[in-house]
């Protein structure tokens, strides 16, 4: 398996007490990846709390689209 090191990034998921501000530095094929504080993964958001805030925000805006636009028809 070929990994991108492109498109990967590091996710570090933390408790939100927490006061450890060390971030690991990681390589892969010598180029260090970037830390990012969310990430969608198969359709779905993941932060770096695990409190899935963007995720339902996402889907019920969504949700929220849809309904305005069936309203419409």
């Amino acid at each position: 398996m070929h990994l991108n090191e492109n498109k990967s990034n590091i996710l570090l998921v933390r408790k939100k007490t927490s006061s450890d501000s060390g971030i690991p530095n990681i390589y892969l094929n010598n180029k260090r990846l970037q830390q990012v504080s969310e990430v969608k993964y198969i359709g779905i958001y993941f932060d770096n709390s695990f409190s899935f805030d963007r995720h339902v925000d996402h889907i019920t805006g969504k949700f929220t689209h849809y309904k305005h636009v069936s309203k419409i028809k």
